[in-house]
């Protein structure tokens, strides 16, 4: 008996992340391969009664395969954001019907501040798709702090993990944490969090459902981590505005939402959203702009939800009616319009909801797209969302006329249905008759049609191609056919979590990472480690999709790589271990010195091999770099052809073709000469 499942992964990393979860949860097993397909990968794992198997589809983009995978699975499945998770699990019935079964986040970078919110609006829309949907995170992670060039543990607001629990306990399908160690956590945090630490659970959880069975006793082992984890993180603060009783209070209630309500009332947490001088100094004649006057005194009418510093905050059903006259009669008296005004006088508790939502040029501003869907997962109570961001011309226009031609873009996707209503005042918004709107303005434009036809099969093989399958090649090559350490794999939609490097059989690792290059640096998308001509050496690969934009855009980009890993290891690693052992908190140097640096570009060639042959000399001396990976893509049995410089980097593409033979992905390597 076989099952057939698809790994959707944002890259190969999350695929390869996803597999081994699931191999972690099956008890006895052996496993298959095959690469014959670079561009989607196989696996088999075999039982002695199942056999099941694995194929991955990295890169999720619309026009990558032949559908639309996000828009299938999640917004015509009655989801409200056309937007995925880093990896989604489907299952292949036996008439080619494919049933998303879960979706899976990770996040090895800190998930504080708004790229934690972020993620909201995911959880929500594939749990309203019918997707459970887990929320890998790790505990005991620390940053550099700008001031000190410091590391400093960090810790996520804890009203993102509780929305995710009143979420859980209030829905028939789950959007839930599931906490890890970091590398890096110091041995306090380690054992404080220690019956927080959730991955076992998740890789059975990933067992059961594979095999469709119920996993309701792991789920409420996951739910009492969760709450486990906002009691110890409360205990930890000096003065709390929370303390453990009020969790428990809140989540172990039969009405959890209107629980949360009553202790952010009984608390009276004075709320306060701060706005930065560049966002302020939009406005004209301020500190006087009505939307400024109004962020500044909703503070009067509300209280802090869970922590003083959330851009959301709840309006008790008295105040709101005291809110609903400022608002109509002070600030925006003949701005507001008359469907507002019936729908914000009532009395009932409110949420407000403050979205700057734009960067300087008009784009919208990805994280923002969460805020509306954390204050619904926290609240579950109307919203009204104010927005000031500035946005451009076009987009009010919209607004006001044409609300569907904005339903495409993810945050007004997330505005438009999460919220009651919205008051938009921003410096780049003039000429408007009201500065509100309510849910009948743009409810029967934006809406996308829950449909319940049959999805279209996949192909296996993309629509359109690029550095995703360059990315996939590598890292198929180097980690499974040729057994190298994987120091780093940073593919697009990477999280930039860290670098490791071995030395005498330990692992050590860089954490926190830059998001950002240094001048005169930049950081690979791949480094491998392996012994070469008895010396450890470091093999560093800067990806493009095809050879124009590496000759266009990554001159010297061969010997900024080497910069960048040189003044990384320049800084103290974070955490190390004994290979395949737990990490431990650490710090210290490694010296570069200490190990052969290659550096090599990668592209999908285009044209003969003998063509670029030609030109690859002009490549290699632009990058400054020892080799060219040309990926020349097929259906079957793809080819990797290897450009050398020199002699040296020759000889080093032929120890790089002898340790990765194989039938499935076929290595060629030219002389320079």
């Amino acid at each position: 008996m076989s099952k057939v499942f698809h790994i959707y992964g944002d890259n190969i990393v999350e695929c390869t992340r996803t597999l081994q979860y699931i191999l972690n949860g099956f008890p006895v097993k052996t496993i298959r391969q095959s690469f014959v397909n670079i561009t989607t990968p196989r696996f088999w794992i075999e039982t002695s009664s199942e056999e099941f198997h694995f194929i991955f589809f990295p890169g999720t983009n619309a026009t990558r395969w032949n559908k639309d995978i996000y828009k299938e699975f999640v917004l015509e499945r009655g989801g409200m954001l056309k937007e995925g998770a880093d990896a989604l699990i489907t299952e292949v019935t036996n008439d080619n019907e494919e049933i998303p079964i879960i979706a899976i986040e990770f996040s090895a970078a800190l998930p504080a501040g708004n790229n934690a919110w972020q993620r909201s609006g995911r959880a929500l829309s594939l749990s309203q798709a019918g997707i459970p949907y887990f929320y890998i995170v790790h505990l005991g992670g620390k940053e550099y702090k700008k001031e000190n060039n410091q590391l400093a543990t960090r810790f996520l607001n804890p009203a993102l993990p509780l929305s995710f629990s009143l979420k859980s306990l209030t829905s028939p399908i789950p959007s839930i944490f599931v906490y890890s160690e970091a590398p890096e956590a110091d041995d306090f945090y380690r054992n404080k969090f220690s019956n927080c630490y959730g991955e076992e659970i998740f890789s059975s959880i990933l067992y059961k459902v594979i095999q469709n069975e119920s996993y309701a006793d792991e789920l409420r082992i996951l739910q009492r981590k969760n709450t486990e984890f906002l009691k110890t993180r409360t205990n930890l603060i000096k003065k709390p505005e929370y303390n453990a009783r009020d969790y428990d209070r809140i989540l172990e209630s039969k009405v959890p939402y209107d629980t949360l309500v009553e202790v952010t009332k009984e608390k009276k947490i004075k709320w306060k959203k701060k706005l930065a001088k560049k966002i302020r100094s939009n406005f004209e004649f301020q500190p006087s702009h009505p939307v400024l006057q109004l962020i500044d005194n909703l503070g009067s009418y509300s209280y802090a939800l869970i922590t003083k510093d959330l851009p959301c905050t709840l309006i008790p059903g008295k105040q709101r009616l005291l809110l609903a006259d400022y608002i109509c009669n002070d600030l925006y008296k003949d701005k507001v319009s008359n469907e507002f005004k019936e729908w914000i006088y009532k009395e009932e508790d409110l949420v407000v909801c403050v979205i700057n939502g734009f960067k300087p040029e008009g784009e919208d501003s990805r994280p923002d797209r969460g805020l509306p869907p954390l204050s619904k997962m926290l609240t579950n109570r109307e919203l009204l969302t104010l927005v000031i961001g500035t946005a451009k011309h076009e987009v009010w226009e919209h607004l006001d006329k044409s609300p569907e031609k904005l339903s495409k873009n993810g945050l007004w996707q997330s505005i438009f249905n999460l919220s009651e209503a919205i008051l938009v005042d921003t410096p780049t918004r003039i000429g408007y008759p009201h500065n509100t709107y309510v849910k009948a303005h743009w409810e029967k434009d934006v809406n996308v049609k829950k449909t319940n036809h049959k999805p279209k099969v996949i192909n296996d093989f993309p629509r359109r191609t690029g550095e995703q399958d360059v990315d996939t090649a590598i890292h198929i090559l180097f980690r499974y056919i040729g057994k190298f350490f994987e120091c780093m794999c940073n593919p697009p939609g990477g999280d930039w979590s860290g670098i490791s490097i071995l030395q005498n059989q330990i692992e050590y690792r860089w954490t926190s990472m830059n998001r950002v290059s240094q001048k005169h640096t930049k950081r690979p998308d791949h480094i491998y480690q392996f012994e070469y001509e008895d010396k450890p050496t470091l093999l560093l690969i800067e990806s493009k999709d095809f050879k124009s934009n590496l000759l266009s855009h990554e001159e010297d980009v061969g010997i900024g790589m080497v910069e960048y890993l040189k003044r990384l290891m320049n800084r103290e690693y974070t955490a190390k271990r004994e290979v395949k052992d737990t990490w431990k908190s650490a710090s210290g140097n490694l010296l570069l010195d200490s190990f052969n640096t290659f550096s090599a570009v990668a592209y999908e060639m285009k044209g003969t091999s003998e063509e670029n042959l030609d030109e690859s000399l002009e490549l290699l001396n632009y990058t400054n770099s020892h080799l060219a990976f040309a990926l020349e893509l097929l259906n079957e049995r793809s080819i990797l052809h290897i450009f050398s410089i020199n002699e040296s980097a020759y000889n080093l593409s032929e120890y790089i073709r002898e340790r990765t033979k194989n039938t499935e992905l076929i290595v060629k390597t030219y002389s320079p000469n």
